[in-house]
């Protein structure tokens, strides 16, 4: 079975002929991630997509991300940079050394002496002490805070329910796009995936369950069997439970997947090397190359696609990275240097 590229379309690749390079390069399924921007921009990187396969005869599936109770940072209009051992508050509300949260509600979780990731662990802090509208943290390594970045600690989620009125707003327009595969953020338990369920009525839109945290992980059986598929979010997951497990529950989830035949996808920084860099990094290759080993069906791309500098080349290499995966039985080794350089 060939496995397939998931990139995401964001700045970096929004334009129809870098979109349809990609394509043409190796992406099968263009994510649509309503956690960032406009309802209006991101409606009509589905209609390019569209158009795409329209003008030129393909077949770019289109995935369409829900935002859920996600927390984010709500007051930061642009980078700040703080110093290790700067104090800052996250609050409920904004205002002097104030960040404020885009959700408080997991504020009321934290305890006094754990740490928080801002950025998927780019900054981290320390809370200090714990008033009635927020914390006080201590910054523990020079670090810059970016607008819109995600807030996470460890074993804390969100007392919300998984699709938020946001997101049913995003489900209709999805019904009405006719897409092909809509992603759950923050899914806890199989009743997040049957309400889904209800609200696609008899769209034949297939549901993938975005595994961030470690309620999804203990229910992960009753998840994969509510669903059509999986996504290994290693971003989120990565901060709400300890990294070091990432690996194992990566590999465990993906060969529950294949016993169940459910669509599998392993996700985040893939390749983060070519955010900035031509070539990916070696730790980057094999990456993609065991998440292909192991049986996903799927592999992405973020922000390599989104707000990197090479979309086109990274789905090139991706490419390369799955076929060698796909085909490592038939390869001979002691024949690759004739076979890449016949004339040698």
């Amino acid at each position: 079975m060939t496995t397939s590229i998931i990139a995401t379309i964001g700045p970096a690749s929004q334009k129809e002929d870098i979109m349809l390079s990609m394509a043409k390069k190796g992406m099968n399924i263009a994510r649509i991630n309503f956690s960032h921007e406009t309802i209006e921009i991101q409606e009509n990187r589905i209609d390019t997509a569209r158009r795409i396969n329209e003008k030129h005869n393909m077949n770019i599936k289109i995935l369409v991300d829900l935002r859920g109770p996600e927390v984010r940072i709500s007051n930061v209009e642009k980078a700040v940079k703080f110093k290790k051992g700067d104090i800052l508050y996250l609050s409920r509300r904004a205002g002097p050394n104030r960040i404020k949260l885009s959700n408080g509600t997991m504020l009321r979780k934290l305890v006094v002496g754990s740490t928080i990731l801002i950025d998927d662990g780019n900054c981290e802090i320390k809370i200090v002490e714990k008033g009635l509208d927020g914390v006080k943290c201590e910054v523990l390594e020079d670090c810059v805070i970016k607008p819109r970045k995600s807030v996470a600690a460890e074993f804390v989620t969100s007392e919300e329910g998984a699709i938020t009125e946001f997101d049913k707003e995003i489900i209709k327009l999805a019904v009405e796009k006719k897409v092909d595969y809509l992603a759950l953020s923050h899914v806890k338990s199989a009743k997040d995936v049957e309400e889904a369920r209800q609200l696609l009525g008899s769209s034949m839109i297939k549901i993938i369950s975005k595994i961030e945290n470690h309620e999804a992980v203990e229910n992960i059986e009753a998840i994969v069997d509510a669903g059509d598929g999986i996504m290994i979010a290693r971003g989120d997951l990565g901060v709400n439970v300890p990294i070091e497990y990432i690996p194992l529950i990566q590999e465990q989830i993906v060969k529950l997947c294949n016993r169940k035949k459910k669509f599998c996808i392993v996700a985040t920084q893939m390749m983060e090397s070519m955010l900035e860099n031509k070539r990916p990094s070696r730790a980057d290759v094999n990456d993609v190359y065991t998440a292909v080993v192991e049986g996903a069906d799927a592999v992405m791309l973020s922000g390599e696609t989104t707000l990197g500098k090479f979309p086109i080349d990274v789905v090139t290499y991706m490419k390369k990275v799955t076929k060698v995966a796909q085909d490592r039985d038939k390869i001979d080794l002691k024949k690759l240097h004739k076979e890449r350089h016949p004339d040698c």
